[in-house]
């Protein structure tokens, strides 16, 4: 059942008016501490529903934006080909929206309120980086060129921490260089095989690589050293916490985009390597899943991994993590109850 709707404030122009809610919505959501990325994720949902009922001639009043408004709504967003989880996002952010005309007392009511958004799409498998396309992907980074030693070393990092795209691009030295070579410099540290990660919901938490990890990190930071924007500050901002340094992984020197490595830059630096290894592109998120799995083989406990993968529970690990190689894992773990059974039974004392 949907809302009885009504209007505490006369409006004349809605046009201007929303694009003015827009904007004391943007500032209520920054004051509840919302992240960047949500924030613009939710702008977009609106948006994204001015644009549809713009183009289908529809009344821009919110209190005209009834249940009809909200089928055009998922039906427009369905047939222009966004995924399940980004027209539930895009919904919900709409409504949100009404929510926040009610608070501010432009509606008595959320027109949308008791509607259900588009479901949520069934989790797809994730399919692990196998071991051919990883060490196809090391044998075209085997050269000596700031890409060459940069990218390897990134690969070696995905491989070894599971870090997500925004987590390793978010990865800052020291402003200003230590002293001694040895020393922790920003969110590295070399020497202890540790990182400082910067998470998502703002949280911030240590995360461990190996040997081969730190003998590509080394060869890199030597070569980092000789780029034109070593020295370079950026700030970056997760959930609300800020802090500056300089990227520890820079754009290449050719490339038209300088500074730190994007999540972007990322992306398609995979893909290119790829191209050149001649192997199926994978993206970065599936080296975070193979890191789940190579956690799982080893024997890693649960609770254990929701550290190290910087979770807040289990939860994503059963629900989306983990199932390429579950029925295999489960397999070579088995073992016979009945053998053990008949073991016990024989070397039991008669």
């Amino acid at each position: 059942m949907t809302a009885t709707v009504t209007r505490l404030q006369p409006v004349s122009d809605w046009s201007r008016q929303l694009d003015r809610h827009r904007s004391g919505w943007a500032l209520s959501l920054e004051a509840d501490e919302r992240s960047p990325l949500t924030i613009r994720q939710y702008l977009r949902g609106v948006d994204t529903l001015l644009d549809i009922l713009t183009e289908a001639g529809a009344d821009l009043d919110p209190m005209t934006w009834d249940r009809a408004t909200a089928d055009l709504y998922k039906v427009t967003l369905q047939r222009r080909g966004l995924a399940a989880n980004t027209r539930r996002i895009r919904w919900i952010a709409a409504s949100l929206f009404l929510d926040y005309l009610v608070s501010v007392r432009v509606l008595g009511d959320n027109p949308w309120r008791g509607l259900k958004p588009p479901e949520l799409a069934k989790a797809a498998i994730v399919p692990v980086v196998d071991d051919e396309t990883f060490g196809a992907l090391l044998e075209v980074t085997r050269g000596d060129r700031f890409t060459d030693l940069r990218d390897r070393a990134i690969l070696w990092l995905l491989r070894d921490t599971g870090l997500r795209r925004a987590e390793l691009c978010n990865l800052l030295l020291a402003p200003v260089a230590p002293a001694s070579a040895q020393a922790p410099d920003g969110d590295l540290d070399l020497m202890g095989r540790r990182l400082m990660v910067h998470r998502k919901g703002g949280r911030i938490g240590p995360a461990r690589f190996g040997a081969q990890t730190a003998k590509a990190l080394l060869a890199y930071l030597v070569a980092r050293d000789a780029h034109p924007e070593a020295d370079a500050v950026e700030t970056r901002q997760a959930h609300t916490h800020r802090w500056s340094g300089r990227p520890l992984f820079l754009a290449s020197t050719q490339g038209p985009v300088q500074g730190g490595l994007t999540p972007g830059g990322l992306h398609t630096m995979l893909r290119r390597r790829c191209d050149q290894a001649g192997v199926a592109r994978i993206h970065p998120h599936q080296l975070r899943h193979t890191f789940i799995d190579d956690q799982l083989e080893d024997g890693v406990d649960h609770a254990d991994l929701v550290e190290l993968a910087g979770w807040t529970s289990p939860a994503m690990l059963y629900r989306t993590y983990a199932k390429a190689r579950a029925t295999d894992r489960a397999m070579t773990h088995y073992r016979s109850g009945a053998d053990r059974w008949a073991k016990d039974r024989r070397h039991r004392p008669r």
